[in-house]
């Protein structure tokens, strides 16, 4: 008997295809209809709670049902397993000496040798640390090991230590607890926001949270911002809930996450954490979903269904009666704003736990410091400078960001002033001293670091901004005998580079990290007692009204690296705007003063949270036709809003150019759609999509719509 949520085999036009059962009707009597070929699975592999957020978020985010299926289940589900999928770690096994077995190969195998031998330095490898021109070799050589019995290959998330578990709780903490537990044994949907300033202990709230639920036989969901962030929150879970506990998510190997998915599916895994797409877990019945750092905008699926992954978390909790905790330090102004209203609980953790003191914050102007320093050819100030030689002598680390990778922002030709810029891009190319390459950023476009001007072939070129390959080789030249490493977008490339380059900061073998927003989401690492900003106000520059609370939720977060052990903390901030209300309350800490003055902003130009927006990008390659094709658009959507909403007061603004006016090689317009929080707009949506299949407007002119942007770029 077939019923909703299973996965089965139809026939469509002259291919089998594979389908999820969302519904079954009654039979209608056309003999047009053709039969299911096969039941791929036993058993559903969606409940109706699931099947209801997919409907939900389709007519939300005015998206096709089946994309949203797609993001729910993961590829290949319903073909069987292709052999044992990819292995992607290699150790020796428990028991076995790796030295006396090197003596043993190394005339017969050398090539087994040369494994076993960086085996006995590193424990552990991965293909991609070894030579790529001799992959093939060592693949032979792995598996001959693996034969032999002497090595074992594993599918692991590299997972960051948890520390030990806190014998007290703060008197903030129990008090939040105590409501979380409520919530959670009344069996019925609640929110909360847990906010909480840096190092108050969110996250050991989260753990006995999920003790409760997982007591009371129901499961739990932990969505983290980025794949970047699940190694530490695993490694505390899985210390806390062993086997209960697994990761799903894009960046495992096909087999495993099918495996891990089922075994979440089956009821094994009680436990399951990853980034965005982890809120369609197949979790039998969710007791619990914890949103951890919910301001952070990776939240937002950029491309495709453009769904929030916050907001569906709220949306499922209310389908299965599960508690929601959305947690942060920095919380989004919408979601402080619902919880001044009543919409969610306000939980606070308004002081550090044991008692430790926020960071002494020190701001340097940087429009007064003196010629003769070395600014702005060396970006680190004089009194930055003077810092870090203080807390290496006291043996404190040292974080160091600065929210830009690559060596300079852009390059410029001193005679004829020329910048480098992408073709296919509205930006400039991004000199990567590392690999002799200028890159943009948005379409990967390439080229070798030139020695003279394209334009004029001056050899004046001057190379302005600066980037986290700047600032390495500034540290590395000016204190050379510290350990230094750069945590970015090109050092973590490297499958479980990231966590291994933060478990070495930890553990004291990296001295100073330097790095992107990387090093600022919700990493605990003890012994940071001083935190550099290198150019505080790069994000204020951006034309987006979220420019300033971005601004402010950055720089708080990577101030609170600081003073998390037993040294006391140190920030210095680095800016040509110290005025600026994002920094200054940033420099202090203080989200309720930079809420308080962000709302009034937001409420005089009627942004969110008092209106909601839709955000409409018109593309293509004529840019004459993509202008036309907007203004056409434009007239649609009020021809629409005056015949189906009236008496509302609904802003159509635009279109014009978009703040990046081409990105690969397509020029682009944008409309802004504002309208009150209580309008249903979804209506106006679907008409004008259903006027335009396949959301074209002219021959290679398309447009995309985002409903409830995170971004305007």
């Amino acid at each position: 008997m077939i019923t909703p949520g299973m996965l089965v085999q139809v026939p469509v036009v002259n291919r089998a295809k594979t389908g999820l059962v969302i519904e079954v009707g009654t039979p209608t009597g056309r003999k047009t209809l053709k039969p299911v070929q096969s039941v791929l699975r036993d058993g559903p592999v969606m409940n109706d709670e699931l099947i209801g957020l997919l409907r939900w978020a389709s007519e939300y985010y005015v998206s096709p049902l089946p994309d949203l299926v797609e993001l729910a289940l993961p590829p290949g589900l319903g073909r069987p397993p292709q052999g044992e999928g990819r292995l992607h770690l290699f150790r020796v096994k428990e028991g076995i000496d790796p030295t006396e077995l090197l003596h043993r190969t190394a005339r017969t195998a050398p090539v087994q040798a040369e494994i076993l031998a960086y085996l006995i330095v590193s424990r552990e490898l991965t293909l991609s640390d070894l030579p790529p021109e001799r992959r093939s070799q060592y693949r032979r050589a792995i598996r001959e090991l693996r034969k032999k019995g002497w090595v074992e290959g594993l599918y692991r998330e590299d997972e960051i230590p948890s520390g030990p578990v806190p014998e007290h709780l703060t008197p903030d903490q129990e008090r939040s607890l105590g409501v979380v537990r409520e919530s959670i044994e009344s069996g019925r949907f609640r929110s909360h926001l847990l906010f909480g300033v840096t190092a108050s202990g969110k996250t050991e709230v989260y753990l006995r949270a999920a003790a409760l639920t997982l007591e009371k036989g129901k499961g739990v969901i932990v969505l983290v911002p980025e794949i970047g962030m699940v190694p530490q929150i695993a490694g505390r879970f899985r210390a806390r809930f062993g086997s209960r506990v697994v990761v799903l998510h894009s960046g495992l190997p096909k087999g495993e996450r099918i495996k891990y998915w089922e075994r979440v599916h089956s009821g094994q895994a009680t436990v399951v954490i990853g980034p965005r797409s982890v809120v369609f877990a197949p979790l039998p019945d969710p007791g619990l979903i914890i949103v951890d750092e919910e301001h952070d905008s990776a939240y937002k699926q950029e491309e495709g269904v453009r769904y929030n992954a916050r907001d569906l978390a709220l949306v499922r909790g209310s389908l299965s009666g599960a508690t929601v905790v959305l947690g942060s330090a920095t919380p989004a102004v919408e979601s402080y704003f619902n919880s001044e209203k009543g919409k969610y609980s306000l939980l606070t953790l308004s002081s550090r736990i044991d008692g430790r003191s926020l960071p002494e914050v020190h701001i340097v102007d940087l429009r007064t410091i003196p010629t003769g320093t070395g600014w702005p050819r060396n970006p680190i100030s004089p009194f930055l400078r003077e810092r870090i030689l203080a807390h290496q002598g006291a043996g404190g680390k040292v974080i160091l960001f600065i929210n830009r990778r690559g060596y300079s922002s852009f390059t410029i030709c001193q005679d004829c002033g020329q910048s480098l810029r992408c073709p296919n891009c509205s930006v400039s190319l991004i000199l990567h001293k590392t690999r002799s390459l200028l890159l943009c950023h948005y379409c990967g476009y390439a080229i070798p670091t030139p020695d003279r001007c394209p334009s004029c072939e001056s050899y004046r070129l001057n190379l302005l901004g600066v980037g986290t390959e700047r600032v390495e080789e500034e540290i590395t030249r000016e204190f050379a005998d510290l350990s230094i490493t750069r945590l970015d977008r090109d050092t973590a490339e490297r499958r479980g580079a990231p966590a291994r380059i933060l478990r070495e900061f930890a553990a004291g073998e990296i001295e100073v990290l330097i790095g992107t927003k990387l090093v600022t989401k919700g990493h605990d690492l003890p012994g940071v007692s001083l935190v550099g900003i290198i150019l505080a106000d790069l994000s204020l520059n951006l034309p987006d009204f979220r420019a300033a609370e971005h601004t402010f939720q950055l720089l708080t977060q990577v101030a609170g690296r600081a003073g998390r052990g037993d040294i006391p903390g140190e920030v210095v901030v680095q800016t040509f705007l110290p005025e600026n209300y994002a920094i200054r309350y940033a420099a202090r800490q203080d989200f309720p003063a930079f809420y308080e003055t962000e709302l009034e902003f937001r409420k005089q130009l009627s942004y969110p949270p008092f209106s909601r927006l839709v955000q409409v990008i018109v593309s293509g390659v004529n840019p004459g036709e993509v202008e036309g094709a907007a203004e056409c658009l434009k007239e649609e959507f009020q021809e629409l809003i005056r015949s189906y909403i009236r008496g509302q007061a609904i802003q159509v603004l635009g279109p014009s150019p978009a703040p990046y006016a081409k990105i690969r090689g397509r020029h682009r317009h944008q409309i802004l759609v504002k309208y009150p929080p209580g309008v249903r707009f979804q209506g106006v949506l679907g008409k004008v999509l259903g006027r335009h299949p396949g959301r074209r407007l002219a021959q290679g002119v398309t447009f995309s719509i985002d409903l409830d942007p995170q971004s305007l770029l």
